[in-house]
C-alpha cells in the first residue's frame, strides 16, 4: 500500500498512539513522580502531542532524522513557538513498539534552562533541586555530576550548588517545566528516571562552556550514559524587545552562526553584541539569547560529540501571532462560503499587533550524526515512499535496541 511515506504513517501512529486518551495521558503524568514537581506540574502533553500530529500531517513533511545522541536548542515556552518546536520535535528519531505506537528512540533526556534573575551564586542547580523531590529524575547521573564530573574535569568542572545551603533560586522550575509538555509527548512516559534536569543560576559564558565539558562526559566511553541515546534540550529565546522584521534578521544571523561556527567563536559574537558591534541591527543586550550559557553549552555538546549536521528554525512570537490571525481569516472565509455560521469568539476582532518590547526571538537548531543507511533514509524521507518500507525500518530500529544499548 502506498501513500505519503514514512511519516505520513508516523503521523496516523502518533495519532493512535497520542490521542489515544488526552485524560489518560495527563493522568499518568500526575501519577509519576508523586514527590516531583517535574512529575506534577501542570505539562500541557496534550497540545504538545497535538502539534506533533499536526507537523507530521504536513506537507511537505518536517525533517526526519536519525541519529544517536541529539543536541536541540529550542525556545524557553515551546509550545507558544508554534512550528519552529513542534517541527522539531516531530521529526525526531522514533522507535516502534510491540503495541504498534511510535515512540522516541532516546532512553535519557538532558533538560537545560537558566534563573531568571542574575544573582546568588553561579552554579548549576540540578536534579530533586529542581523537581522539589525526589521521584523523577535519573538520581545516578545526578550522583555522577556531583562526584565523577569534577574528579575528572578539575577546575573546569561547573560548580554543583547545594540548595540546603540557600544557594538556589526559588524559580528554578519555573524555567525548565515548559520543555516537559513536548518531551513527555514523544517519550511515552520514557521521562521518569531517565531525566537530568539542570538550571543554570547567574549564568556566563564559562559555566555554559564548562557545561558542554560535563555533559560530554556524562555519554563518553568513561560516563555513565556511555550506553544510551541521550537527547539534549536547552531552553531559550533568542532577541527580545526589537521590531519583528529586524529580530528576524537578527535571529537568523544568529542561527547560522550556531550552525557554522564553534562555540568559542559563538561566544566572542556575544562579546560583540553586548559592546554593540555585532551589526546593524544585533548590537546590544536585546540581540543576546536570554540564556546565552545555554546556547554555549549546546554548541560545545555538539562540537564534543561530533554532531555534524544541523537544522535551523527562525520565528518571532509577532509571526506566530500573524500566523494564527491569517489561518483563523481563513477558517472564517471557509465557513461563510460554506453558509456556516461562526462563532462570536472566532468572529472578533484581532488584538493589536505587538510592540517591539514584546518581541520575543524563536530559534530551534538540532544538532545530529546521522546513522542512517542510504536505503534507511529513503524510506524516512520520501514521500512517496511505501508505508511497509517505513513500518519495516522502525521494526529493524526495534530489534537493534532489544539486542543491547546503543553502540551506533
Amino acid at each position: 500500500m502506498t501513500g505519503l511515506g514514512y511519516r505520513a504513517m508516523l503521523a496516523l501512529q502518533m495519532a493512535a498512539c497520542l490521542t489515544m486518551g488526552h485524560a489518560s495521558l495527563l493522568a499518568r503524568m500526575e501519577a509519576m513522580g508523586n514527590a516531583s514537581e517535574c512529575g506534577t506540574v501542570e505539562a500541557d502533553a496534550t497540545a504538545a502531542s497535538e502539534s506533533i500530529i499536526k507537523a507530521n500531517a504536513k506537507v511537505p513533511l518536517p525533517l526526519q532524522i536519525e541519529t544517536r545522541h541529539a543536541v536541540l536548542i529550542d525556545p524557553l515556552k515551546p509550545l507558544e513557538a508554534g512550528e519552529v518546536a513542534a517541527d522539531v520535535f516531530a521529526g525526531l528519531p522514533k522507535v516502534l513498539t510491540d503495541e504498534g505506537k511510535s515512540v522516541s528512540d532516546f532512553t535519557k533526556f538532558v533538560v537545560v534552562s537558566t534563573t531568571t534573575k542574575d544573582d546568588g551564586p553561579t552554579g548549576l542547580i540540578i536534579g530533586d533541586d529542581v523537581c522539589g523531590g525526589p521521584g523523577f529524575d535519573d538520581g545516578d547521573a545526578v550522583a555522577f555530576m556531583r562526584a565523577e564530573v569534577p574528579e575528572h574535569l578539575g577546575f573546569q568542572s561547573p560548580t554543583v550548588l547545594s540548595c540546603s545551603k540557600s544557594e538556589c533560586s526559588k524559580d528554578a522550575l519555573d524555567t525548565l517545566k515548559h520543555q516537559l509538555p513536548f518531551l513527555q509527548a514523544i517519550s511515552d512516559n520514557k521521562l521518569k528516571g531517565n531525566l537530568l534536569p539542570i538550571v543554570i543560576q547567574n549564568q556566563n559564558l564559562d559555566i555554559g562552556a564548562h557545561l558542554g565539558d560535563a555533559l560530554a562526559y556524562l555519554v563518553s566511553d568513561r560516563g555513565l550514559w556511555e550506553g544510551q541515546s541521550v537527547l539534549f534540550v536547552f531552553g531559550t529565546d533568542m532577541s527580545h524587545g526589537l521590531p519583528s522584521d529586524h529580530a528576524m534578521d537578527c535571529d537568523r544571523k544568529m542561527a547560522e552562526l550556531l550552525t557554522t561556527k564553534s562555540s568559542a567563536q559563538v561566544a566572542n559574537f556575544f562579546r560583540d553584541l553586548k559592546s554593540e558591534t555585532a551589526g546593524e541591527w544585533c548590537g546590544g543586550d536585546n540581540a543576546l539569547p536570554k540564556s546565552r550559557a545555554s546556547v554555549i553549552a549546546a554548541r560545545h555538546v555538539s562540537e564534543m560529540l561530533n554532531l555534524q549536521q544541523s537544522h535551523k528554525l527562525v520565528s518571532n512570537n509577532a509571526r506566530v501571532r500573524e500566523a494564527k490571525e491569517a489561518a483563523q481569516k481563513a477558517k472564517i472565509a471557509a465557513a461563510a462560503a460554506a453558509g456556516v455560521p461562526v462563532s462570536d469568539e472566532a468572529a472578533a476582532p484581532a488584538p493589536p499587533p505587538l510592540m517591539p518590547k514584546d518581541v520575543r526571538g524563536f530559534v530551534s537548531v538540532l544538532y545530529w550524526g546521522d546513522t542512517m543507511s542510504v536505503s534507511e533514509r529513503v524510506g524516512a524521507m520520501t514521500p512517496g515512499g511505501s508505508t511497509r518500507q517505513g513500518v519495516g525500518f522502525l521494526q529493524k530500529k526495534r530489534q537493534r535496541l532489544e539486542v543491547g544499548p546503543h553502540k551506533v
